[in-house]
């Protein structure tokens, strides 16, 4: 989905008819609004869009809807505005945004879980099919491929979903913090297992394959790359997983072939690899709940004081429009838009981290003043890879500043050390950097994440 969002938000520039630096030097409303979407700042995309009271191109303003209820997982309206802008505006708009609407149509329609849009997408595709060429937005063979993915994408509608059953309106669970990850207690096929909370993992539940293989679970794996690292790679699914008092169903597991961590060298440092194999084997074995599989419930908290997880139904988290969101998901991860020493930035939020903050050196490169930065220096921790590990290096700003945005300073927490890392972490996802758990625990002992109204909130 990734390549078409881009297409899409570029296309959205085009109609505002400037680039994002063309609108930091002349900006009108509509094109801050364009160029803040373009650079993943959804929050402040709607905080200008508020300013412009109606005002918006009505294509553009569909795009902007488009793309703004999806960023706050709301598939349906999403998918419904881009349906409304192609049956509205067909005749205006460009062969590349009728496309690119139609493959959202069928992403989100996959996500809801809905076959309503795939049905009008099969309608306005053998309505385009039967026109003369000149009239028709698409070509003939493009006609064809978005038929076949229609088709495809009802099938797998067809296949047994995730669901979740036996839910209570509010369930505490016993959570514990090994090395200051988050785990929990759940059931997969019948055998107890602690597995990591993970928002920062994609997917539903991960696994390495000698843990799918003590599940019994038969995998077929093939070449592939997991965080930038070639490993093999394959996809099953679960019959259930209990967590808590509820069961969830088919659920969809990704598996990771990576070599075993006895198997990994590291000349000059078999000592200090052989004291963290072990620890890190162990991390390794523990299955992750992802992010797409905690969304099936409208609220979770962690009290870091009790030691616990509150799973709320989505049925027991009520909406609250008069709050703003502060939270948003792209490309399946959670984001959140704050002040770093100053600096608007774009954090993903990692419960699968235990470090508090991690920012990308390039975007530090960006502001020196306000993120200068400090010595390369090589820690004593080990950075353990799949089958890969070396000493790690990084540098270390302390004293950082963190406000959570739109909420003022009521989420300032200073004294916070920001990692500044060469990796190029703006390849693992969209974001400057990530907030662990760690600092969320720095910024309050108790927070929720509420996915009904897309807000991280601390008590």
């Amino acid at each position: 989905m990734k390549k078409f969002t881009i297409a899409l938000l570029a296309l959205l520039l085009t109609i505002c008819s400037l680039s994002a630096q063309e609108a930091a030097e002349s900006p009108s409303k509509e094109s801050i609004v364009a160029a803040y979407l373009s650079s993943g700042r959804y929050l402040d995309a709607m905080a200008a869009y508020r300013e412009l009271k109606g005002e918006m191109h009505p294509v553009a303003e569909l795009l902007y809807q488009g793309l703004i209820h999806r960023a706050l997982g709301r598939t349906q309206a999403s998918r419904r505005s881009f349906q409304d802008l192609v049956e509205q505006y067909a005749d205006v708009c460009s062969g590349d945004l009728i496309d690119s609407c139609l493959v959202e149509v069928t992403s989100l329609s996959l996500l809801a879980g809905d076959s309503s849009g795939l049905r009008w997408l099969q309608r306005t595709l053998s309505a385009y099919a039967q026109a003369p060429e000149d009239a028709c937005p698409l070509s003939r063979a493009r006609i064809t491929q978005l038929e076949l993915m229609a088709q495809e994408r009802l099938a797998a509608l067809a296949q047994p979903r995730m669901r979740l059953v036996h839910q209570r309106p509010m369930d505490t669970l016993q959570m514990q913090l090994p090395y200051g990850l988050p785990t929990v207690s759940i059931t997969i096929n019948g055998i107890r297992a602690q597995a990591i909370v993970d928002t920062g993992g994609e997917g539903c539940l991960f696994l390495n394959e000698r843990t799918s293989r003590r599940l019994g679970l038969q995998v077929e794996l093939k070449p592939g790359t997991l965080n930038s690292v070639a490993v093999l790679v394959g996809e099953a699914k679960i019959d259930s997983i209990r967590v808590g008092a509820a069961t969830i169903y088919d659920v969809p597991v990704f598996v990771s072939g990576a070599a075993p961590l006895d198997t990994l060298r590291l000349p000059g440092c078999e000592r200090v690899l052989d004291s963290v194999r072990h620890i890190a084997q162990e991390f390794y074995d523990t299955p992750v709940l992802g992010l797409k599989l905690l969304q099936v419930y409208g609220a979770l908290t962690m009290d870091l004081g009790r030691n616990q997880l509150i799973l709320r139904s989505r049925e027991a988290t009520p909406e609250r429009p008069e709050q703003l969101p502060n939270m948003y998901e792209s490309q399946d991860k959670l984001y959140v838009q704050g002040l770093l020493n100053g600096v608007r930035s774009t954090l993903m939020l990692d419960t699968g981290s235990d470090q508090e903050l991690g920012l990308s050196e390039r975007f530090a490169l960006q502001h020196p003043s306000q993120l200068p930065l400090p010595p390369l220096q090589q820690l004593r921790q080990l950075q353990v890879n799949f089958h890969q590990t070396n000493r790690l290096e990084t540098r270390l700003l302390e004293g950082a500043s963190f406000q959570v945005l739109p909420d003022g300073p009521r989420l300032v927490k200073p004294g916070l050390t920001l990692r500044i890392d060469q990796r190029a972490i703006h390849q693992l996802h969209v974001g400057d950097g990530y907030l662990g758990m760690s600092g969320l625990h720095a910024c309050g002992s108790r927070f929720t994440l509420d996915f009904v109204n897309m807000r991280l909130s601390f008590d």
